[in-house]
């Protein structure tokens, strides 16, 4: 998603969240102690979140989007792609998770969540940064 390279929008585990800033052209909406918030809509005025963790070196530890979408069905359609995506760059899903959950290899996993309540209808994309072994 994004450029094609990195993990997503050109980012990766481990890059200083100082060059996300100079990456990431989206708005900044918000920035804490433990992440930075991005945020844009789609053509189809569909709302996207982009959060950077960040870890105690200030580097990219995790990315969760929050997509809001307008319909089930352009939900469903893009749970759809996002699923053909990650199964051809990381193959098949874990059997193991209640969620959709791919492994990158050498060091993550990249899930997919559904939200569906009164207020919303979208996706949780999770890019989680496995825990380093010592």
């Amino acid at each position: 998603m994004g450029t094609g390279e990195g993990l997503l929008r050109g980012i990766q585990f481990g890059d200083a969240i100082a060059d996300v800033k100079k990456k990431e052209k989206a708005e900044l909406f918000e920035e804490v102690e433990d992440h930075v918030g991005y945020s844009f809509d789609t053509d189809n005025l569909e709302t996207v979140d982009i959060l950077y963790e960040k870890d105690k070196q200030n580097r990219v530890s995790g990315i969760e989007l929050d997509i809001y979408m307008n319909t089930d069905s352009s939900n469903d359609s893009l749970k759809n792609e996002l699923t053909k995506q990650f199964t051809t760059l990381y193959g098949k899903p874990l059997s193991n998770t209640e969620i959709p959950t791919w492994e990158i290899k050498p060091n993550g996993k990249v899930s997919i969540k559904v939200v569906k309540n009164k207020l919303d209808r979208g996706l949780e994309v999770r890019y989680i940064q496995s825990q380093k072994v010592i």
